[in-house]
């Protein structure tokens, strides 16, 4: 009798949506794939062992203006610019998907975004992954934004 290998991998994707004003709509204007950097490798073990605490808890998005390219080690943005609660996070049952979304106001943050991460505090904290937003994403004071990280469990092909 062989011996089966068990694998799962997680992939995730960042999407950006800015509301229309004339519309009421909300347009998707950019998707990137991220990078689960370690210390968030780290974080799913603990969560499954039960030992988590607040280490897996990511509660907080950041966003910044660092252009460098996400490595496995990095334990923080490149240059993190804003800080913010989630507002919600949906589990699918369907799909082995989980939604974080963000919200930001037209007055909250006003700049260049070219960089997201999920982390555990309010500040510093531990970072579960980043992504380079490319091509940078300009938000004005005239647009809001949801950010919608879906952070996906599968079997590889």
């Amino acid at each position: 009798m062989g011996q089966q290998e068990e694998r799962i991998q997680f992939k995730g994707v960042l999407q950006i949506y800015e509301k229309d004003e004339k519309t009421d709509k909300w347009k998707k204007v950019r998707e990137n794939k991220n990078m689960v950097v370690d210390s968030g490798l780290l974080q799913i073990l603990e969560a499954i062992r039960g030992t988590y605490g607040t280490y897996a808890d990511m509660k907080y998005f950041a966003i910044g203006t660092g252009t460098a390219a996400p490595l496995p080690e990095n334990t923080a943005l490149g240059t993190e610019q804003y800080r913010k609660a989630i507002q919600s996070i949906t589990r699918d049952d369907v799909n082995y998907t989980l939604e974080f979304l963000g919200y930001i106001g037209t007055t909250e943050y006003v700049g260049d975004i070219s960089e997201y991460g999920l982390f555990n505090a309010s500040a510093g904290g531990d970072m579960f992954c980043q992504v380079q937003v490319s091509p940078t994403y300009s938000k004005s004071s005239a647009v809001e934004i949801n950010l919608k990280y879906y952070l996906t469990a599968a079997r590889p092909p």
